[in-house]
């Protein structure tokens, strides 16, 4: 065996002992929780939640003289399919009940649709409309947004009884502040908790709204493969048994061919690929995608969304798509590769967080404000005056600030065994980092002192 093949042995044999001290640890803790069989108690948790918005939404819609609902700018699926569920229910309970949708060339094609194939069924109005509609007895309730800047009427909240949130994104620091909302993470999206109220009442809906709610579960599942539960899988059957149609709701995700070329050609010309921690066990490639060449092109808001999403289909851990979407926004699209529960991974949602945002450890985004073509809030952002004065345009100031962010996210899940690279004589694992019951303190010092001889050779 030559000296090569030693040192490769002993460094099989040191990841070995890693690998059984972590999983001897993971075992222990599976042990604990296997006892309080937590999946079926924060499942039972969500469920008692959903009853008890159940109960607040009835009861505010039965003590209001209207109903609006609304969902975030550019609404998507999950959006318009969780408003029209809830105006089934304030149907059901004999009260008047509007969608504020405004007529813009932003729409979703699949929203448009659906909103063209029943714009006097469920009710479709204006922003107008609804200034002149509401009273001081109407009740508004957001779906799927909790932020007032990303409504259409969000400086039209006045004289209202009450505003209620629904929500499956992270709060805030620009939350709506009201006393009355339900946001939690741990559903997969928005159409899946009023799937469950409708359900929990026994409302009898029309099978196109089943299918409108079961896209809205659809998209933001990215087809039943990220933010899952058993709760999940069981509404999504509840919706197929009510008559939703798999070929119906697929025709409302087809894309229109100019919408295709869009995204294609900003994930084509504009992704850049950057490399982290190449000197380490565990290297990361991360792709930025922006309109490099026209960086001030308006963009719609999903465009962001489906090409990061596209990204994360390549190489890349991390995916972050940005750009424009009005004169004075930049939205940020993030995507990371991990888990939920995977804490050796970039958590994007702590990420966009920072920005403003939110979103979970898979999926987040956020939205910063221009104006002249500088970052409005730079101290948010951490930004120096100098950069913030800049003449480059401020969404290449965002690209940099989200390359920072990321350096700080994987330093910070940097696995100590990472430190026995070439270049880290004085770095290697401190033996009392990582307990002995494997002997790995032996294994380290014999490996840490056979290093240290072969580069002083």
């Amino acid at each position: 065996m030559t000296g090569v093949q030693k040192k490769k042995k002993q460094v099989r044999n040191f990841m070995r002992d890693i690998k059984d001290w972590v999983v001897e640890k993971l075992l222990f803790v599976l042990d604990i929780l296997e006892g309080e069989n937590s999946n079926n108690k924060s499942i039972g948790q969500i469920k008692e939640s959903i009853k008890k918005l159940k109960n607040v939404v009835i009861d505010s819609m039965e003590n209001s003289s209207k109903v609006f609902l609304i969902g975030h700018n550019n609404p998507d699926f999950d959006s318009i399919g969780s408003c029209i569920g809830l105006q089934v229910l304030a149907t059901d309970l004999e009260k008047d009940a509007y969608i504020i949708l405004e007529d813009e060339i932003k729409i979703e094609p699949g929203v448009k649709k659906i909103k063209d194939e029943n714009r006097k069924k469920f009710n479709f109005i204006d922003k107008k409309t609804y200034q002149q509609l509401k009273d001081e007895n109407s009740i508004l309730i957001m779906c799927d947004v909790a932020d007032q800047q990303r409504i259409s009427i969000g400086d039209s909240l006045e004289g209202l009884k009450e505003i209620i949130i629904i929500d499956h994104h992270e709060e805030t620091n620009t939350t709506f502040p009201t006393d009355k909302k339900f946001i939690s993470t741990n559903v997969s999206s928005t159409c899946e908790v009023i799937t469950q109220i409708l359900n929990l009442e026994r409302i009898k809906y029309p099978k196109e709204v089943a299918d409108y709610l079961y896209a809205g579960i659809v998209l933001d599942t990215k087809r039943f493969k990220e933010e899952c539960t058993s709760l999940t899988h069981d509404t999504a059957e509840k919706l197929l048994d009510r008559g939703a149609s798999k070929i119906h709701v697929n025709n409302l995700f087809r894309q229109e061919i100019e919408e295709y070329r869009r995204i294609n050609r900003l994930v084509i010309d504009g992704t850049n690929i950057k490399k982290y921690m190449e000197d380490t066990l565990m290297p990361m490639d991360v792709s930025f995608t922006l309109n490099r060449e026209k960086p001030r092109t308006i963009y719609h808001l999903e465009d962001f969304a489906k090409a990061a999403d596209i990204m994360q289909k390549m190489s890349p851990e991390l995916s972050y798509a940005l750009g424009y979407i009005d004169e004075n926004t930049i939205y940020i699209s993030a995507r990371s590769s991990a888990a939920n529960d995977d804490s050796k991974s970039v958590d994007v949602g702590k990420s966009m967080k920072k920005l403003g945002g939110g979103g979970s450890h898979q999926r987040a985004a956020a939205q910063i404000k221009v104006k002249d073509n500088k970052i409005v809030d730079a101290k948010k952002l951490k930004i120096d005056e100098k950069t913030k004065d800049s003449q480059e345009d401020a969404i290449f100031t965002v690209e940099r600030k989200l390359m920072d962010l990321t350096e700080e996210a994987i330093q910070e899940i940097e696995l100590p065994v990472l430190s026995l690279t070439p270049n880290s004589d004085e770095n290697i694992i401190n033996n009392n980092q990582i307990p002995d019951s494997h002997g790995i303190g032996k294994t380290l010092s014999k490996l840490k002192s056979k290093i240290k001889i072969r580069r002083s050779a």
